[in-house]
């Protein structure tokens, strides 16, 4: 039996404990970690929070996160595990650490992340504009509901609450495009459902394979497979691009042949 020690946090005590799974022992050490460099840098961190405000133009923009202070939460939690959940196993490791952050300037860190973080803001919020313009023109027609029902849905799926929390810095920048392509679609669609649900019956064969990829997922299923469905799930966003707001521009080139061909290397894996 192999034993790991290293450090974990429990409720208000930061100690070493003894684990027997290297991947529960090294996600303990980061958090023990994380919590340590941010006691050193109790300072620093306290002008992080500052300097990653969201600008107070946004406050009518967020009420679909919860508000100012969630969202702002959310980033300076996300931008602090960046900077300090590391895996350090020895003292001079951790000193060399220090230095690196003191060096970094962690007060000044994240401001890349919170420009991101306000763009997509930005987008939600057109996105949830342009939906809500149409339902006050009051559209008696029930396809036209559904449609925008299943708008609305997208937008959740893609931005939930703790979107923050989930996406890095590169992701958060796609999200752009594809709530703009969603703002897009609220528009052309209004003007030619038929065409908006042509089009979607391009993308629900995919729709349909990554569910199926998703429902036989369990705890076997190896880091590899896991990635390559996430791939998958992120071009199938591309495609939409593609098929419904062209000049929002894809990362890429895609197609439904990519889609298929990653799907059949998917459902090979592990």
């Amino acid at each position: 039996m192999r034993i790991y020690p290293r450090l974990a946090v429990e409720g208000d005590t930061l100690g070493i404990r003894l684990f027997t799974d290297a991947r529960a022992a090294e996600t303990a050490h980061r958090e023990g970690v994380a919590t340590l460099l941010t006691r050193r840098f109790a300072d620093d961190v306290k002008y992080l929070k500052k300097n990653l405000k969201l600008p107070a133009l946004l406050k009518r923009q967020v009420v679909y996160f919860g508000g100012m202070a969630a969202l702002e939460a959310q980033l300076v939690e996300r931008v602090i595990r960046q900077l300090f959940a590391r895996d350090p196993l020895t003292s001079a490791a951790f000193d060399a650490l220090v230095g690196e952050l003191m060096a970094l300037k962690v007060h000044q860190s994240g401001q890349d992340l919170k420009e991101a973080v306000v763009a997509v803001i930005e987008a939600h919020h057109e996105a949830r504009l342009r939906i809500l313009e149409v339902e006050q023109k009051r559209i008696a027609a029930p396809q036209v509901g559904q449609f925008l029902e299943s708008l609305k849905g997208e937008i959740q799926r893609l931005v939930p609450d703790n979107f923050i929390q989930l996406y890095d810095r590169q992701r958060l920048l796609h999200l752009v495009r594809y709530l703009k392509t969603i703002a897009v679609r609220v528009e052309r669609g209004l003007g030619d459902l038929a065409k908006d649900h042509a089009r979607q019956d391009q993308v629900a064969p995919h729709l349909q394979r990554l569910g199926n990829m998703l429902a036989v997922m369990d705890g076997s299923t190896s880091t590899e497979k896991r990635a390559a469905v996430e791939d998958f799930f992120w071009m199938i966003e591309e495609y939409k691009i593609s098929l419904f707001a062209q000049e929002v521009g894809t990362d890429g080139p895609v197609s439904a042949k990519r889609l298929n061909k990653l799907a059949e290397e998917i459902e090979r894996m592990v």
